[in-house]
Order: structure tokens, then sequence, then C-alpha cells
């Protein structure tokens, strides 16, 4: 059995004889089986593995149909530059955040699925870490 225990070391504690007890809010303790999982930073820290919570995964995915919905409806390639390069940007903090979760699966379904219009012009890095924007793509400054 594991025990995990989020404490902020500023709450008080109750003194009973020479020990020190931890008090608990009723509100705001919650006890569970750690197999159930528990949702810190937007993720679901299992014993096993580590998820990234279902709203995060579905934000990008929101974001991404944004960006791929802009690029079809563009044909100005200074509005479509601006808008690769936010999608880079945006895309590239998931991937850090999914990199602490068990997302090898979760990030292959998104690209094959969700990138779509932007598969034109970002590719993975080497290492597969986050994206780049394709060399020749846009005029260069």
């Amino acid at each position: 059995m594991k025990l995990i225990i989020f404490h902020d070391p500023k709450e008080n504690y109750i003194i009973k004889g020479n020990k020190r007890i931890l008090h608990s809010h009723p509100k705001k303790t919650i006890l569970q089986q750690a197999k159930k999982g528990i949702n810190f930073l937007g993720y679901i820290i299992y014993p096993e593995y580590t998820l990234s919570r279902k709203r995060v995964v579905e934000n990008i995915r929101a974001k991404l149909n944004y960006f791929n919905k802009i690029l079809v409806n563009t044909s100005n390639i200074e509005e479509i530059e601006k808008v690769v390069k936010k999608a880079q940007a945006v895309i590239n903090s998931y991937w850090g955040h999914f990199k602490y979760a068990d997302s090898i699966c979760l990030k292959d379904k998104l690209y094959r699925k969700h990138f779509k219009e932007l598969k034109k012009y970002l590719i993975k890095s080497e290492n597969g870490a986050h994206f780049i924007i394709k060399k020749g793509i846009f005029p260069i400054e």
C-alpha cells in the first residue's frame, strides 16, 4: 500500500503530548485508493503510470482544429506564417507537458488525426520532442 500526502507546511499542527499531528481540513482532505489515481497539475497519477488529464487533451484537440480551420480558409502567406508560428508554440508547449506523462500513443494519435493542414508546415525534431517549421516554406525576413 502506498500513501501519498500533499501537505502545506504552513498549516497548523495539533500537539498531543510530545507528538505533532497534522490537522487536516475536512473539506480539503480526500482519502482514496491510489489505484484510482490522483488528479494533480494536469495529470492523473497512478501507482504504475501517469496520464494527462482529459481536459488537457481536449484543449489541444480544440486548438489544433482551430489552427487547421484558419489555415484552410487563408491564402495570405503572412497570415499563414503567423498562424503556423503560433501553432508551433502552442503544440511545443503541450508536447513539453506530455513529456512527463506516459503519452507516446497519445502524441502519435494527435499527430495522425488532428494535425491535418499543419503537417504541411511543421515537422518533428530529430528526437521527436518538439516541432520545427519546415525550411523554405516562408520567405526569409
